[in-house]
């Protein structure tokens, strides 16, 4: 094989290795970031919800937050139920980012009024909350509530959430 072609050969490697990259950020709603980048945020769900917040939208006593990854916290109530806080900010969020969140929701979507910028809640038990600054994803399963109480529980936790931004 020439040099030229192994040149050539290099080079689409090089740059199918850098389209992949890119395919799992442009998922993510965002840029290439660096991990240093990524690294510097320390806003997560833990440090903008109490679980005294969380245990009166779910009307049962939870768990302190756990962390989850980079950008998540995970409460646990006495009943079963779960709520999950997922924070995209600073480093983390990019113009696509809002788009990206909303794009992965299931089930019947629905706008939420009143709520950041703009607020959309699906009937699979996630509500995202677009802010000019922000990007907030509350999850709530296993409850034996209604729709509509997963949707007011998802609402509250959002709501102190966004307080604190």
């Amino acid at each position: 094989m020439g040099k030229l072609s192994l040149l050539l050969l290099a080079g689409a490697l090089g740059a199918i290795a850098c389209g992949g990259t890119e395919k799992k950020e442009a998922a993510r709603g965002g840029d290439a970031r660096t991990e240093d980048a990524v690294e510097s945020t320390e806003l997560k769900g833990c440090s903008l919800v109490t679980k005294e917040e969380v245990a009166a939208a779910l009307g049962s006593p939870v768990n302190d937050g756990e962390d989850q990854g980079l950008v998540g916290c995970s409460w646990k109530a006495q009943s079963g139920a779960r709520v999950g806080l997922d924070v995209y900010a600073g480093n983390l969020i990019s113009a696509g980012t809002c788009a990206a969140q909303k794009s992965l929701l299931s089930g019947r979507l629905e706008d939420v009024a009143g709520l950041g910028d703009s607020a959309v809640w699906a009937s699979g038990g996630d509500l995202v909350v677009c802010a000019h600054h922000a990007v907030l994803k509350v999850d709530v399963d296993d409850t034996p509530d209604t729709p509509d109480q997963d949707r007011e529980a998802a609402t509250k936790v959002a709501r102190a959430a966004l307080g604190r931004l």
